[in-house]
């Protein structure tokens, strides 16, 4: 058969950096049994192409989890804390991450996390255990500290810096990425959304900063409608 077997493959390329080939043989000879003695074929780089296939599949993820955040954000039949439920598992999932919602009590001055999700139910059990037996207070821990003075907290690497000065973490929540970001309304700070990538996860990219800051602005004016109404 002459047929052409075309095939990619992800390689090394000499200077270090991993490229993407494209490769094409077919058959040019066989012995007196079939087999086959020699091919010929040719290879090109489709790296350019991979990451524009890469990029377009990466927009339309983007597309729909924007989609999905606006739709459960402006969905008139849920109460408030449904839709903060719904919208810390939709972030967890698209992120990958421990997605907390956390809403400062005025009259009490007590952090209060509304909701929080992560996709892993033995991660949440512990999360639930930690937050179930400590009040944290305006100013207290990070979450205060975010909600107290308004500035984004961000560790990119957080997970090193545990393991130089070790805590009394869970393994299963050791935290390798952090953003915490104030959710800021007309005229103060309303609270805080959190997101944990843990060990063994990625770093947050820029772009995915990107998305988290530009969704808290969002979840900021959601919950001051919510408290006005």
């Amino acid at each position: 058969s002459t047929e052409a077997h075309p095939s990619v493959h992800r390689i090394r390329h000499a200077k270090g950096h991993w490229i993407w080939l494209q490769t094409v043989e077919r058959v040019f000879e066989r012995d007196s049994n079939g087999q086959v003695i020699q091919t010929i074929g040719f290879a090109r780089d489709v790296t350019e192409f991979h990451r524009s296939e890469e990029i377009l599949v990466e927009a339309l993820m983007i597309n729909d989890f924007l989609l999905n955040t606006s739709r459960i954000l402006s969905d008139p039949t849920a109460d408030y804390q449904t839709v903060l439920k719904r919208l810390a598992a939709t972030v967890a999932q698209h992120f990958n991450v421990v997605c907390d919602i956390s809403i400062l009590n005025e009259r009490t001055g007590e952090v209060e996390p509304e909701a929080f999700h992560h996709t892993d139910k033995e991660v949440v059990k512990v999360l639930k255990s930690i937050f179930s037996s400590k009040k944290v207070m305006k100013g207290e821990g990070l979450v205060g500290k975010v909600i107290d003075t308004g500035e984004e907290i961000l560790m990119l690497d957080m997970a090193e810096e545990i393991k130089k000065n070790p805590r009394d973490v869970s393994p299963l929540i050791i935290p390798r990425s952090i953003i915490y970001r104030p959710l800021i309304g007309s005229d103060r700070v309303l609270g805080s959304l959190n997101l944990t990538r843990l060990e063994g996860q990625p770093i947050f990219s820029q772009e995915e900063l990107k998305r988290i800051r530009e969704l808290a602005n969002h979840v900021s004016l959601f919950i001051e409608n919510a408290i006005l109404r």
